[in-house]
């Protein structure tokens, strides 16, 4: 089982073997060179075989059909399974994204069933140009805080009937794995998974939140939203 949590960069080898069956006398020298399927422009294997052929010994009169040489070469290369989601940080590293000030309504106008309400509904897209997996996965997007969204994890004291610490929301995924496919975690959910071919394309994230029954008690809200990659090799 591998695991990838939003996996960055790292080096993709890919690795060969070549086997060869042969006998004796001339040498050839076959030289095998893969580059790193990353981009980078020095060799990561390089492989010489040396094969030889024996020399023959009959003549045209006395060649017969079960006298032919025959060589063979099983050529075998594996490549790892490998996951990303690139979003500008290291495999299993946290991008924090600043809300900045979540405005509340305080006109003086308004009654007192609405004042403190969150003013409009929270809208996020968040965008990476690569994502996917080399292999089957199960793809998975978690909330932290599960159902309770962003939470303020100290809000002091308040009244409950009319305020709350925290705001709801949904995370949504969207790329393409042979067509659009999406992967939702509604609001009343913590996570939610999908199993998935090898696929690659960019994927969004978008994050809605809507307003809350009650008013927001002052503070910070925040939750970590992960998204994460399992392979069965």
């Amino acid at each position: 089982m591998k695991t990838i949590t939003s996996l960055l960069g790292g080096a993709a080898i890919l690795a060969m073997t070549l086997t060869a069956s042969v006998a004796a006398a001339q040498t050839n020298n076959v030289n095998v060179t893969t580059n790193s399927s990353r981009g980078g422009s020095n060799p990561v294997t390089t492989y010489t075989v040396r094969g030889q052929n024996s020399n023959g010994t009959a003549t045209a009169s006395t060649l017969e059909l079960n006298d032919a040489q025959t060589n063979s070469w099983r050529i075998t290369g594996f490549v790892p399974a490998d996951c990303v989601l690139f979003t500008g940080g290291g495999n299993g590293s946290q991008q924090v994204i600043d809300l900045g000030e979540i405005g509340v309504e305080g006109q003086s106008n308004l009654g007192s069933d609405t004042v403190f309400d969150l003013r409009d509904n929270i809208v996020l897209t968040i965008a990476s140009g690569t994502a996917g997996c080399n292999t089957a996965n199960t793809m998975s997007i978690t909330k932290t805080n599960g159902v309770r969204g962003l939470v303020n994890s100290a809000p002091g004291a308040f009244d409950s009937n009319q305020f709350q610490a925290n705001i709801p929301y949904s995370v949504t995924a969207t790329f393409q794995a042979g067509g659009e496919t999406n992967l939702t975690v509604a609001s009343g959910d913590d996570a939610e998974q999908k199993t998935l071919g090898a696929w690659r394309s960019g994927l969004s994230m978008r994050f809605f939140a809507g307003k809350p029954g009650k008013g927001l008690v002052a503070g910070t809200y925040e939750d970590v939203i992960t998204v994460r990659f399992d392979t069965d090799i």
